[in-house]
C-alpha cells in the first residue's frame, strides 16, 4: 500500500512526463526496495511500534558434522528455529562467530561459505513453487561474524503458519576449512546488539507492520562436533 509521500510522488511524475511514467515508477520502487534491504543490515530492520515478551522463540544449531569433497573439508550445521506461539515468520537477523583460523576471515566475501535452503526450511519456502517467500541478505559483519538475514518477499496472506513449538529447518550452512586442525568455535553472538532481530509477518512487504519478537534465546551446543570433541579431549586424556 503506497504511503501518502509515495502517491505524492508517483503522481508529480506522471504529471510532468506521462512518456516516462513507467521507468520513474521502475526506478521509485528500485530506491525503495533498495532502501528496505539496507535497513536489515542493522540494529532496526524496520521501525516497529508493536513487540511481543510472551512469546518465546530459540534458535540452534543442530546435526554438525565435517564433510569432505575431493582434498577440501567443510564443516556443515543446521539451524532450527522453534516458538512457544505458532506464527508466521516475518524479517529477521541473526549473527555467529567462528574460528578465523579454522575458515579464514570473511567467510562470505571469500566464498568459503554455502548458505542453503532444502525443501521443507522456513526460508526455503515458495508460493505455488514459484515465488520465494523469502530473501536472504547475508554479509560479513566482521572478520570473524556472519550475519543471516531475511525479508519478506510476499504478503502475510501468501506465507504459511510456518514456525511453532516443534524445531523447524530455517537453513543449512557449509564452511570450507582453511585449517582443519583448528576448532570451528560456531556460536551464536547472543549480546543485546545482535539480538531481538525477529518479527512476525507484516501484512505486505512494504507495510512494515509485524510484531518483534524480544524474548529470544540462542543454543549454540549443536555447533560442536561431537566427535572431535571426543578425540581432542581423549589424546589430551592420554598425554598426562
Amino acid at each position: 500500500m503506497p504511503t501518502n509521500q509515495t502517491r505524492v510522488i508517483l503522481n508529480k511524475l506522471k504529471m510532468e512526463n506521462k512518456g516516462k511514467f513507467k521507468l520513474s515508477v521502475l526506478v521509485l520502487i528500485l530506491i525503495l526496495n533498495l532502501n528496505v534491504n539496507s535497513q536489515i543490515l542493522g540494529k532496526s530492520l524496520h521501525k516497529y511500534d508493536t513487540y511481543k515478551t510472551d512469546q518465546k522463540i530459540t534458535y540452534s544449531f543442530e546435526n554438525a558434522k565435517i564433510s569432505s569433497e575431493g582434498d577440501d573439508y567443510f564443516y556443515e550445521v543446521d539451524i532450527y528455529v522453534k516458538s512457544n506461539v505458532e506464527f508466521k515468520m516475518g524479517i529477521g537477523q541473526f549473527y555467529f562467530d567462528y574460528n578465523s583460523l579454522a575458515f579464514g576471515e570473511n567467510i562470505q566475501k571469500t566464498e568459503n561459505l554455502t548458505v542453503s535452503f532444502p525443501d521443507g526450511s522456513i526460508l526455503g519456502e515458495r508460493v505455488a513453487n514459484v515465488l520465494d517467500v523469502y530473501k536472504p541478505v547475508i554479509n560479513d559483519a566482521t572478520n570473524s561474524k556472519l550475519s543471516i538475514a531475511w525479508i519478506q518477499n510476499v504478503g502475510e496472506q501468501s506465507i504459511s503458519l510456518n514456525t511453532n513449538e516443534k524445531p523447524t529447518l530455517l537453513a543449512h550452512i557449509k564452511i570450507k576449512y582453511e585449517n582443519i586442525a583448528e576448532s570451528s568455535d560456531v556460536t551464536f553472538d547472543t549480546r543485546d546488539s545482535f539480538t531481538k532481530l525477529t518479527h512476525t509477518a507484516s501484512s505486505t512487504t512494504m507495510s512494515g507492520d509485524g510484531v518483534q519478537l524480544t524474548n529470544d534465546s540462542y543454543d549454540s551446543f549443536g555447533a560442536i562436533i561431537i566427535n572431535n570433541w571426543l578425540n581432542n579431549n581423549l589424546s589430551t586424556s592420554r598425554k598426562r
